[in-house]
């Protein structure tokens, strides 16, 4: 290993206090969007959500369904009463009413345990 890679972080003892407090503001921030960054996900995973999305649609399925927001991690259970395509939405019916999820912010889906719907 190169010295010069090995004391990279040397130099920012000769930083300017506000420059370093940019620094941290900056890696605070990108530390933020990485914990709310959405999940890849691979094509047989996507394959079992929609199996599971047709399901609750036809057979009246309760699904229960995270979803990934700035504020962290909401789950909601409920059946689906329609997805629209062309807004890319789910229509989510459960025990405290409607609600529409965009399908961007899903990142799981697995049949409800235990139905008290």
């Amino acid at each position: 290993m190169s010295k010069k890679l090995k004391n990279q972080f040397l130099c920012s003892s000769l930083m300017l206090p506000e420059h370093r407090a940019k620094l941290a503001e900056h890696c605070q921030k990108f530390s933020t969007a990485e914990k709310y960054r959405r999940p890849p996900l691979d094509d047989q995973r996507q394959e079992e959500f929609q199996l599971l999305l047709e399901r609750s649609l036809r057979a009246g399925l309760e699904l229960q369904i995270t979803t990934l927001t700035s504020k962290g991690r909401l789950q909601f259970t409920g059946v689906i009463k329609e997805i629209n395509t062309t807004n890319s939405c789910l229509k989510l019916d459960t025990a405290d009413g409607s609600l529409k999820l965009k399908s961007q912010k899903i990142i799981d889906i697995r049949e409800a345990s235990g139905s008290n719907f």
